[in-house]
């Protein structure tokens, strides 16, 4: 994917070598030519405590993630990658999402098309994710033998690193997309057909917390809230040296 919008060549390139890596590493899982001895820079299972004095310390160094309370994905799900992945897609769902929806955020054409693309990237997202769980579940199930019980665990290996995949896609396209809105914006376009508008939400959203917000400054509180999701998620390294509960402070 084209990084079009980051400003840091550096980062640019970085980011993008990283997700090639990626996909050429699934691609030798896929095909059965991924060593075990390598699965341990992606894997990072890490068994989760309810403790809520506990502290994800490598969410943390991320002031926009800080305040999103870590949760399972599922009750079986100890990954601590997965887990925040879930909880942060979860809060942009609530939070973000229907801001930038059709019914609040009017865009020209081609931008509202792309707008829609990236509704079925954060679908099939959401579809990776819970093909993860089914794994998890299966394998919690108990294998009739000890050859499936092995399939199960490489399609597991398989099924983490696509959702590592699909969310960086995700991401970083979201990420260049709203860059691309505020600086078409900035400069004096009319992607955005309505800049002036206040987000207003109907009883079937809810009550929101940028509720009354202009529709420029949300997605700004957007951008800046998906440039630390992309840094966090730094692909295909992921750091993640933490354990779960709440991250602490707030936005």
């Amino acid at each position: 994917m084209v990084l079009k919008t980051s400003r840091d060549s550096e980062q640019h390139q970085r980011v993008s070598e990283q997700l090639v890596v990626l996909k050429k590493d699934l691609l030798r899982l896929q095909n059965g030519d991924f060593p075990e001895a390598e699965i341990g820079k992606y894997l990072n299972e890490v068994e989760l405590e309810a403790k809520s004095s506990e502290v994800s310390r490598a969410a943390g160094e991320y002031a926009l993630l800080t305040g999103i309370r870590i949760e399972p994905a599922s009750e079986l799900c100890h990954e601590l990658e997965i887990n925040e992945i879930h909880s942060f897609l979860k809060h942009f769902e609530m939070e973000y999402w229907a801001a930038i929806s059709v019914y609040q955020l009017k865009l020209e054409f081609n931008a509202g098309h792309r707008r829609e693309a990236l509704l079925n990237d954060l679908n099939m997202l959401r579809i990776t994710i819970e093909k993860y769980l089914e794994i998890l579940s299966d394998l919690d199930r108990g294998a009739v033998n000890e050859e499936y019980e092995s399939k199960l665990r490489s399609m597991k290996t398989k099924q983490h690193m696509d959702v590592l995949m699909k969310c960086g896609d995700f991401v970083i396209g979201l990420h260049d997309f709203i860059g691309y809105l505020l600086e078409d914006y900035r400069n004096g376009g009319n992607v955005i057909l309505n800049p002036d508008a206040s987000l207003n939400y109907d009883a079937l959203h809810g009550e929101k917390s940028m509720e009354g917000m202009n529709i420029v400054a949300v997605i700004e509180k957007l951008y800046a809230f998906l440039t630390d999701f992309r840094d966090y998620l730094n692909l295909p390294d992921m750091k993640k040296n933490a354990e779960s509960g709440f991250i602490s402070g707030g936005e």
